[in-house]
């Protein structure tokens, strides 16, 4: 649902959505005419599996700024049974839904409707330069972030999915945390088609650290301190296709729209309380 941690846009939320996995895949994968397990090839599945594409995104600088760029990204991902290794944006290339993020992560539990996990990622960090109101603030170097997450198939095509993360480095991100409901569907052989909304949580310090002055900052720089406490940081909603072009290419596009709210929306650094957030990609994968 990032260049600083939460940021709603094209992340691997947007790309393959923590709401995204509603359906179970083995029933997707016969609604779209794909073979069975038991119709597959006698060969086992890899015990690694990657995947490797490239992502055009178009996305605020970050929370709240009216700038917005388009960029070519690199995507992979690798895993190993129940671990995982992924780049920005990509988790959710093999299947899984993303809502593990970027970073190393590891299944903790599944069963036939649920799983927990959890894993560590990096938040990007963000630099006074990146927008022009941002000027005068002191950068914000990139962090460790810790974070726990659980889904569960509601049955129908409906999932629910919550996380919280927590800032490890102590450079001041705090807690974030989130929950999303969504829903998925295979209109056609090949598509998978997913829709989803959700809130973004955040704590006093997470809050000061995104969108915060510091007094000592603003006595500096001849701005005017804010210093949020905690609530609630946004609302989101998005949508997700993916096309299989055959049966180890696919295409992708996800469009998320967030809206802030109450103190992190009157943050004097937010320029924009609406933004929006576009990928488009071509991914290959090492499944049969």
């Amino acid at each position: 649902m990032a260049r600083a941690s939460g940021v709603i846009g094209v992340t691997a939320a947007a790309l393959c959505p923590a709401w995204a996995h509603a359906a179970d895949t083995a029933t997707a994968q016969a609604e779209a005419g794909e073979p069975s397990a038991a119709a597959a090839a006698p060969a086992q599945p890899a015990a690694t599996e990657y995947a490797l594409g490239l992502a055009l995104v178009n996305r605020p600088a970050y929370a709240g700024s009216s700038q917005l760029a388009w960029k070519l990204r690199p995507l992979w991902t690798v895993k190993w049974g129940r671990y995982r290794l992924s780049g920005p944006r990509a988790s959710g290339l093999l299947g899984r839904t993303g809502d593990e993020g970027s970073g190393a992560s590891a299944e903790l539990a599944e069963g036939a409707h649920w799983r927990l996990g959890a894993s560590l990622g990096v938040d990007g960090g963000r630099s006074s330069g990146d927008d022009p109101r941002l000027a005068g603030l002191p950068d914000q170097r990139p962090s460790l972030r810790g974070k726990l997450y659980a889904s569960r198939d509601l049955g129908g095509r409906w999932g629910v999915s919550a996380h919280v993360s927590q800032d490890l480095a102590g450079r001041g991100g705090g807690t974030l945390g989130g929950v999303d409901l969504g829903y998925s569907l295979v209109p056609g052989p090949g598509w998978r088609v997913s829709f989803g909304a959700g809130i973004g949580l955040a704590d006093a310090q997470a809050m000061r650290h995104q969108f915060g002055i510091a007094p000592e900052v603003a006595a500096r720089t001849g701005r005017t301190a804010y210093v949020p406490g905690s609530g609630l940081r946004d609302l989101h909603v998005g949508g997700t296709a993916q096309w299989a072009v055959s049966n180890v290419w696919f295409a992708f596009a996800g469009l998320g729209l967030s809206q802030l709210q109450s103190q992190a929306a009157q943050s004097p650094l937010v320029a924009r309380r609406s933004s929006s957030s576009l990928a488009l990609g071509l991914a290959w994968r090492n499944l049969p």
